[in-house]
């Protein structure tokens, strides 16, 4: 202000107006164009997150598109009016460089003390940019499995099967294991008695799977069921692998009725499943 005050003196009250006019229509013109700046990057922003397109890929989920669009919103709305300020400042002759060095110090020792939160932020701005998982998914982190039930900047929060929600950092998000793939893998091991026909146990069973699949009794099947062989021989018997393929959160339930098909199949043309033998052998005392 001592700056445009001192260009004042001097002149007629003519010249002083029409300076003071000049800057007040520069200040306006700033804000004008930095009002249109922003207009034009959120009308980008929207177009890119929240308008649907068949021309780009689908946005896997609509919270993450607003969480995002809101983020970079405000993102954008601070940056741009920071730097119209600091102009608008230069223009009324404030020496913007000693406030912006004041500034940088400040946000140094703010970032010091609130570093976690700033990893947290960033991290978490970085599992919703790129989608790592979303509202509904079941995920693997670190030691916690369940399904995401919330997921923000800072925290995401998972509900396990036993009915506990761990609220968890994204800083500390290290590692993530997302279960929703499409095909998720059901398979497990079969064993049968050492006396029975392997080749015939394989071939009941396939017959049973392909009669299964026909008839539709399997739920939310994608691929198999198929027996793969002989993938160990062990002191319960010889073990078969079944293998299939479900669609994402099914592969347990898909599990449970292949195990009960077994079961019954097995049952039914008498084929003994397998289970863990013992041979005492007892050798009479000789009198003493």
């Amino acid at each position: 202000m001592e700056t445009l005050a001192n260009s004042l003196n001097g002149l007629t009250v003519a010249d002083g107006l029409l300076a003071v006019g000049k800057v007040l229509l520069q200040i306006a013109v700033i804000l004008v164009i930095a009002r249109l700046l922003l207009g034009i990057i959120n009308r980008v922003i929207e177009h890119m997150l929240l308008r649907d397109d068949p021309r780009r890929p689908a946005v896997r989920d609509e919270q993450r598109a607003k969480t995002l669009a809101s983020l970079l919103k405000s993102v954008s709305f601070y940056t741009v009016f920071f730097v119209a300020g600091m102009m608008v400042l230069e223009s009324i002759g404030i020496n913007t460089a000693s406030l912006l060095a004041a500034a940088g110090v400040a946000g140094l020792a703010i970032g010091f003390g609130a570093q976690n939160l700033v990893k947290d932020v960033v991290s978490g701005f970085f599992i919703l940019f790129e989608g790592q998982f979303r509202v509904g998914d079941y995920v693997g982190i670190g030691n916690v499995e369940g399904v995401v039930e919330q997921t923000g900047l800072r925290t995401t929060w998972i509900r396990s099967f036993g009915g506990e929600v761990h609220i968890i950092p994204n800083g500390e998000v290290r590692q993530v294991t997302n279960f929703m793939g499409h095909g998720m893998r059901a398979m497990f091991s079969v064993p049968i008695a050492f006396e029975e026909d392997v080749e015939r146990a394989i071939a009941v069973l396939e017959e049973a799977f392909e009669k299964a699949r026909e008839e539709g009794a399997l739920e939310n099947l994608v691929a198999g069921p198929k027996v793969l062989g002989v993938t160990n021989i062990g002191e319960a018997g010889v073990e078969l692998s079944i293998w299939a393929q479900a669609e994402a959160m099914s592969q347990w339930a898909l599990g449970r009725q292949l195990r009960k098909l077994v079961k019954e199949t097995l049952d039914a043309h008498g084929i003994k499943l397998g289970y863990p033998r013992r041979h005492v052998m007892m050798h009479p005392m000789e009198p003493s």
